[in-house]
């Protein structure tokens, strides 16, 4: 009889079921095509010790933060994560008129045209290249608007005057909830890029089978290709309000582009989206969103789930070529970077839903304050 090894589990057996279980979560015949009505019997389950568990989860990626800072002497506090951009630069975002009345809620309300900025970024909390696998972050902030705040909300007086929405280029989450990303940054943090390391410190902490589960999830995600942020659909992969409704939002480019060849260069992400922007003159994204049908299919609470509601385009978003010479623009650059682009700032009308965005809501502001941010 053979004895297997640590070693020889971790580096042959492990990695070899890993491959098996992401080959069977992605094989064609489980997928699913769903159809219904958008509907309003949505519901938020909050266990009771939620905020107890999103406070430990708060400090452990409070220590995160602050460990990476201190190991990047020199460097001036940044994001907890999407910390390098691959550019901002203005736009517009301009709402369609006609929209079924169950859009017509918030920003979507009526026909209008807001100035905006946008933000492209790779997930990584520390700068990596490009040709690296990364979660891309498309963040928009959408100035101008009017209403009651969701940080207060429900008519207590506290209003809101902009719109953000954040999206990756996925249309799910590779981990459940806030925890398992602070745990999967503490073991990231110590094992220095090996993942071999990375597993073994969160199977000591998490249990092997969820440890296998998160490795296979965030192998899966991170290591999709990802063809440059002006060829690629992008989604928030947790749910907003919409009214009385809920759903998630997506971003695609109102006409599909062929993906440039890629540049044997460190950050090639940037003159690639350049190199479209000039090419065409202007991008021109269609802004998504789709609804909530069932809990089944659908679900409030986890993330990890892609939704398949149809999507309903309620905006256009418009980045012109002549925004390129504000995005080269050194103040330009440090004013959004001194932005905090908090999914909770916005209205009350899409109010961020989920234990994920929950949990944003006190991560988010504790980052933005750590490095002055407004």
């Amino acid at each position: 009889m053979v004895l297997l090894t640590a070693d020889i589990f971790y580096w042959c057996v492990l990695p070899a079921l890993v491959l098996f279980i992401i080959s069977w979560n992605t094989w064609p015949f489980r997928t699913s095509t769903l159809t219904g009505d958008p509907s309003t019997e949505w519901k938020e389950l909050i266990p009771d010790d939620e905020d107890d568990e999103n406070r430990k989860t708060m400090q452990c990626l409070a220590q995160f933060h602050m460990k990476k800072n201190n190991k990047e002497l020199g460097r001036e506090a940044g994001r907890t994560f999407h910390l390098r951009p691959t550019i901002v630069i203005p736009a517009k975002l301009t709402v369609l008129d006609g929209l079924p009345d169950y859009c017509q809620h918030g920003i979507f309300a009526t026909p209008k045209e807001y100035d905006s900025v946008v933000r492209l970024s790779a997930g990584s909390a520390t700068k990596k290249p490009d040709s690296e696998g990364d979660v891309r972050g498309f963040a928009l902030k959408v100035k101008g608007v009017e209403g009651d705040s969701a940080m207060g909300g429900n008519g207590n007086g506290s209003k809101a005057t902009e719109q953000n929405f954040l999206m990756i280029q996925s249309n799910k989450f590779a981990l459940e909830n806030a925890a398992q990303l602070a745990s999967v940054s503490e073991s990231s943090q110590k094992a220095r890029g090996n993942p071999i390391a990375l597993f073994k410190d969160l199977a000591a902490k998490e249990g092997l089978l969820t440890a296998i589960g998160m490795m296979k999830s965030l192998l899966s995600e991170v290591g999709k290709p990802f063809s440059g942020f002006a060829t690629t659909t992008f989604n928030t992969c947790a749910p907003h309000k919409c009214g009385p409704y809920a759903c998630r939002l997506g971003l695609k480019l109102s006409t599909d582009r062929a993906p440039n060849e890629v540049a044997d260069e460190e950050y090639f992400l940037t003159k690639d989206f350049e190199k479209h922007l000039e090419e065409s003159g202007e991008l021109e994204y269609d802004l998504q969103l789709q609804f909530f049908t069932d809990e089944s299919q659908t679900p409030i609470e986890d993330p990890t789930v892609a939704w398949n509601s149809a999507f309903v385009t309620v905006a256009k978003l418009t980045i012109s070529k002549e925004s390129l010479s504000v995005a080269h623009d050194d103040n330009f650059v440090k004013e959004v970077e001194m932005m905090s682009f908090n999914l909770w700032k916005g209205l009350e009308d899409h109010r961020p839903l989920g234990h994920v965005n929950r949990a944003r809501k006190s991560a988010y502001p504790q980052s933005a304050e750590r490095r002055g941010a407004v």
